[in-house]
């Protein structure tokens, strides 16, 4: 996790730690850093989504195609 929030810029991560560690609300926050509260919501997102694909695992450009599928295909 460390290594996650590490690898996000500076902006991210302070709105990132402000909300889940320091635990402060949007309205705080938005005082804080003097935003308006819906672009603290907007930064948040994002920066949970940056930290999410960070700690999520590589997934493969392409799935498998299932066998039953083509088959089911081809006797239609």
């Amino acid at each position: 996790m460390r290594q996650a929030l590490e690898k996000l810029d500076a902006g991210e991560r302070e709105i990132l730690m402000l909300r889940e560690y320091e635990q402060l609300n949007y309205a705080e926050i938005a005082d804080l850093l003097r935003l308006p509260v819906n672009t603290v919501r907007s930064r948040l997102f994002r920066s949970r989504m940056a930290l999410k694909g960070f700690l999520e695992p590589k997934r493969k450009a392409q799935s498998p195609m299932r066998s039953g599928a083509a088959e089911g295909e081809a006797k239609s």
